[in-house]
């Protein structure tokens, strides 16, 4: 997998991000197959199991026209239901002048054969081209491909990415659209409709921040991230709505939401400006505007940016989180239903 630097200047932190997995309808498709990536400073081998693309292949400076190449391999595990496969690489930059973005995306497809079966010669085919298509979505208001944090930053080809691979063989992955539903609100969830005869298997969304420490300080001081959803199915999500989160989680009585205490913003591209987000209720989130359909592998991209002031009492502990949430309408037991996606991390506050 390489990551290119396409422009004339250094890019200060980028960080990959690649997702191995079966495109088959299973409960945990990427668990259908186990990726290592090869830490060049070690020389070890490094399970994708549970890390984080932080913890897994930390950051790199990239120079101008200049590139990182990073070393991978995947197998297919011995229960691994056979078929459809894919694999999705990516990444993601900041510099220390707040600018931000992303890579177009980049698709390999194969197929996972029986464990008996004789593996196929690699596909000729090379990003972008029929087969391995990719892509991100159309501009919204707030959510528009490629946009950079801060008023006249352009990011739209700063980074560019590339995945290699061999023994895959390249497939075609077809489904019926989903049709145009009523408002998210006036219906079910998708998983209020299992039942003993099925379960509602949601690997619709491929999630991935960039950006949010793993703890901040309390003050005034702006964090900013990008948050991106993409459309990792083969299906065209009807009724999109973006909303933007910042809380911690609750878990015992008389403890505190970290939410009222914060400030989360998106960057509107429309307007070149950042736009507040509070809920009625005080809390930090809200809609983010965007697209209502994204095609299959498309991309939706987000800049966002939070605090947490000093005023949070510190009393407990605070297991935090801040991050982008895409729902969409689906159609499971021949009924519309709501199902979502998320793009989040965790952090936790500390006095200054």
């Amino acid at each position: 997998m390489s990551l290119t630097n396409t422009t004339g200047k250094p890019l200060a932190e980028v960080q990959p991000f690649l997702l191995v997995s079966s495109a088959e309808d299973v409960d945990r498709p990427y668990w259908e197959l186990e990726t290592e990536y090869r830490d060049a400073r070690t020389g070890q081998w490094k399970t994708f199991h549970d890390a984080t693309p932080d913890e897994l292949f930390g950051s790199f400076a990239v120079g101008p026209r200049s590139a990182i190449t990073l070393q991978l391999r995947t197998r297919v595990v011995k229960d691994a239901k056979p078929g459809a496969g894919y694999a999705l690489a990516a990444g993601d930059y900041r510099n220390r002048d707040g600018s931000c973005g992303s890579a177009k995306e980049a698709w390999y497809d194969f197929t996972i054969l029986p464990a008996s079966a004789k593996p196929t010669q690699p596909p000729t085919t090379k990003p972008g081209e029929p087969g391995t298509s990719g892509g991100t979505a159309e501009p919204g208001q707030s959510a528009e491909p490629g946009q950079s944090a801060e008023p006249g930053q352009s990011a739209a080809s700063a980074l560019s990415v590339s995945a290699a691979t061999a023994a895959l063989l390249s497939t075609a992955v077809a489904a019926a659209p989903v049709s145009q539903a009523a408002p998210a609100a006036e219906i079910p969830t998708c998983y209020d409709l299992d039942t003993a005869y099925g379960q509602y298997h949601n690997n619709t969304f491929v999630g991935r921040t960039f950006g949010i420490p793993k703890s901040i300080t309390l003050g005034t001081h702006w964090r900013n991230y990008t948050a991106t959803l993409t459309n990792a199915s083969a299906k065209e999500l009807k009724s999109l709505e973006l909303s933007a989160k910042l809380g911690s989680y609750v878990y015992n009585e008389g403890e505190r939401d970290l939410s009222p205490y914060g400030d989360l913003q998106y960057w509107d591209t429309a307007q070149r400006a950042w736009k507040a987000l509070r809920q009625a209720g005080g809390n930090a989130g809200g809609t983010v505007p965007g697209p209502k359909t994204l095609k299959p592998r498309e991309s939706v991209h987000v800049q966002l940016r939070f605090r947490v002031s000093e005023d949070l009492p510190l009393g407990q502990t605070y297991d935090a989180f801040t991050g982008l949430t895409g729902t969409f309408v689906d159609r499971y037991r021949n009924t519309d239903c709501t199902a979502h996606g998320d793009a989040d991390g965790g952090f936790s506050p500390r006095k200054g």
